[in-house]
C-alpha cells in the first residue's frame, strides 16, 4: 500500500516493524565511563550492529532484504513467560524479537514480511506470501496461524487513548490458505495465497487492532509473515480532543497576551507579545490542518458526522495560502467553498498527543502581524478557524474535517 504525500509516494509498513533488547543494557557512556541504561538508545544500535554483521556475512547485496528477513525470521513476543500466554500485540512488539542466527542459517525465505490489512472500511483480504527454497533439498512445508492479542486502543469513557496496559478482547481474524501443506523443490518459490478475513468487534468504537503471525514451518525453521489490521474505519475516528481530561478545561482553546483563556470578544495590538497563542489536543493524527482568520460573525453549525463543531461559509477567496500547502485541490469539492480572509498557518501529517511529554500542541497566532504569505493582517474584527482533516479523508471535501472556531479576535492600534 502507498500513500500519497505532495505527490510522493511513500510505502506504509510497519511501526515498529521488529523488536531487539532496549532495557537494562550495559554500555559505554560520557566520559569514558559505562553504565545500565534503556531506551531506544539501545535497541537502536542493535539492530545497527546486526545489520553490520549480516552485511559482513552475506555482502552488500542483502541490504534490501533486511528488513523482511529480520521480520520473517523474528521470535514472537508473548505477553508473559507462562507456557501457552498470548503473544503481543504486533502493534507493540512489530514482528516479534530479531534474531540473527536465524537469518544467517535458514535455507527458506519467506516474502512479504507484511501483510497490511488496512481497516475495515479500505480491508485487504486478500494477500499472496511467497515459499523460496535456497537449500539442496526438498522441503515439507506447513502453513498455520498464530493470532496475537486483540488491543482496544481508546478509553471509552475518557475518550483518551489507552495507556499500557492496553485492555484486550477475545476476537481474531479468520484465515484460509490456498494450501496448508506444501512441498518445495530446491531453487523454486511456491506462492501461497492466504485469505483474511476481520471479526465482528464488539467493540468496534474503541478502535480494536488485530494482528498475528502466517506461520511457515519445516525441518528446523519456522518463519512469520505478520499481518496488522485496524477493526474500525479511521475516517471515524475523532480528531479533535474537546474534553477538559488534560488540563481541567476543554481544548481547544486561545491564550491572550496575559495567558488568560480567552472566552469573550478580546483586543489584541500584536507588539510586545500581546497576540493569542492557539493551544490543541488531538486523540488521532491528522493528515492536515489548517489556521484561517474569517468574519467576526462566522458560525460553525453542528455537523451530525462528528461531537467536534465543524462547517463552513460562503465561497473561497483566494489570498494568503499557507506555506505547508501553496495551492488546495482545484478539482471539485467542497472544501474550495470555505470563505476566508486569509491562511495564518498550515502543516502536513500532525500526530496525536500522548499523555506525558507532549499533552497538547500550541501555535503562535499574529505574531509577526501577518499571514503565513507574509502580508499584513489588517485591524478588524475576527474569528480562528481550526480545520483538521481527519485520517484517510478527502483535502478536498470539508466534511472530512473537524473544525473550530474561536471567539472574536480584534486586532487594534498600539
Amino acid at each position: 500500500m502507498l500513500r500519497d504525500d505532495s505527490d510522493i509516494l511513500v510505502p506504509v509498513l510497519f511501526k515498529p516493524a521488529v523488536s531487539t533488547p532496549g532495557g537494562g543494557i550495559l554500555s559505554t557512556l560520557p566520559e569514558n565511563t559505562y553504565g545500565i541504561a534503556s531506551g531506544t538508545s539501545m535497541a537502536t544500535p542493535h539492530l545497527a550492529g546486526i545489520s553490520a554483521l549480516l552485511l559482513q556475512a552475506k555482502g552488500k547485496n542483502i541490504a534490501k532484504q533486511l528488513r523482511n528477513l529480520f521480520e520473517t525470521t523474528a521470535t514472537p513476543i508473548a505477553i508473559s513467560r507462562d507456557e501457552g500466554a498470548p503473544r503481543h500485540t504486533l502493534a507493540q512488539a512489530g514482528a516479534g524479537l530479531v534474531n540473527v542466527a536465524n537469518i544467517l542459517n535458514y535455507e527458506t525465505v519467506l516474502t512479504p514480511g507484511e501483510l497490511l490489512l488496512n481497516d475495515t472500511a479500505n480491508w485487504k483480504s486478500s494477500h499472496t506470501i511467497y515459499i523460496k527454497n535456497t537449500g539442496k533439498a526438498v522441503k515439507e512445508y506447513t502453513i498455520t496461524h498464530v493470532p496475537a492479542q486483540t488491543v482496544l486502543t481508546y478509553d471509552a469513557a475518557t475518550s483518551q487513548v489507552n495507556e499500557y496496559p492496553v485492555p484486550t478482547e477475545d476476537t481474531a481474524v479468520t484465515v484460509r490458505f490456498s494450501l496448508s501443506k506444501a512441498t518445495v523443490l530446491p531453487g523454486t518459490t511456491l506462492p501461497i495465497l492466504v485469505h483474511i478475513a476481520a471479526p465482528a468487534s464488539p467493540n468496534a468504537a474503541l478502535l480494536p487492532i488485530f494482528s498475528g503471525h502466517i506461520e511457515v514451518s519445516t525441518a528446523g525453521e519456522t518463519l512469520r509473515a505478520s499481518y496488522l489490521g485496524a477493526g474500525k474505519p479511521l475516517k471515524a475516528n475523532k480528531v479533535i480532543d474537546d474534553t477538559d481530561w488534560a488540563i481541567g478545561v476543554p481544548f481547544p482553546l486561545l491564550l491572550d497576551g496575559a495567558g488568560n483563556i480567552q472566552e469573550v470578544p478580546t483586543n489584541y495590538t500584536l507588539v510586545d507579545g500581546d497576540y493569542p497563542l492557539f493551544f490543541y489536543r488531538l486523540l488521532f493524527g491528522s493528515p492536515m490542518y489548517t489556521i484561517d482568520l474569517v468574519s467576526a460573525d462566522a458560525t460553525l453549525p453542528k455537523s451530525a458526522n462528528s461531537k467536534a463543531k465543524r462547517g463552513f461559509l460562503g465561497d473561497w477567496l483566494s489570498g494568503a495560502i499557507g506555506t505547508w500547502f501553496p495551492s488546495l485541490p482545484s478539482r471539485a469539492g467542497s472544501y474550495a467553498k470555505v470563505a476566508t480572509i486569509g491562511r495564518l498557518f498550515s502543516y502536513a501529517n500532525e500526530i496525536r498527543n500522548d499523555n506525558y511529554d507532549y499533552p497538547y500542541w500550541s501555535v503562535d497566532l499574529l505574531a509577526g502581524g501577518t499571514f503565513a504569505n507574509g502580508t499584513a493582517v489588517p485591524l478588524g474584527s475576527y474569528k480562528v478557524l481550526a480545520r483538521f482533516l481527519r485520517v484517510a479523508g478527502d483535502v478536498a471535501n470539508q466534511e472530512d474535517y473537524e473544525s473550530w472556531l474561536s471567539p472574536i479576535v480584534n486586532i487594534v492600534a498600539p
